[in-house]
C-alpha cells in the first residue's frame, strides 16, 4: 500500500501499516490523539483508491464523536492530502 510522500506517520501508525503489509491481523487501539482514526482513514480511502467499486464502513460508539473526529479527518485526508473530492471521486453517505 503505496502512502503518499507528503503523509507523515508517528511510529504506531508506521508499525500498523507494516503489520498490514506482512498480512498480519491487525487490532487497533490507542489513547485519545494517538492517530487511530487518521490511519484508519488513511487506509480505507488508499484500498478504495486501489479497489475501484470496494466497500468501507467506518463507525465509532458515539455517533457525534463519528461526526466531529472520525468524518472530519477522513474529508481532510481525502481533501488536503490525497486531492481528492468526496462528491467526485467517492460517495460518502452523511447521516442526517
Amino acid at each position: 500500500m503505496q502512502i503518499p510522500s507528503e503523509i507523515t506517520l508517528n511510529l504506531n501508525q508506521v508499525n500498523f501499516f507494516r503489520q498490514l503489509a506482512r498480512n498480519d491481523i491487525v487490532v487497533d487501539s490507542g489513547t485519545w490523539r494517538s492517530g487511530k482514526s487518521f490511519e484508519l482513514c488513511l487506509f480505507a480511502i488508499l484500498r478504495m483508491k486501489t479497489y475501484p467499486g470496494i466497500r468501507e464502513f467506518i463507525g465509532r460508539k458515539e455517533l457525534v464523536s463519528l461526526r466531529e473526529t472520525t468524518f472530519l479527518k477522513f474529508l481532510e485526508l481525502l481533501e488536503n492530502h490525497l486531492h481528492l473530492s468526496d462528491t467526485k471521486d467517492y460517495k460518502v453517505k452523511r447521516s442526517p
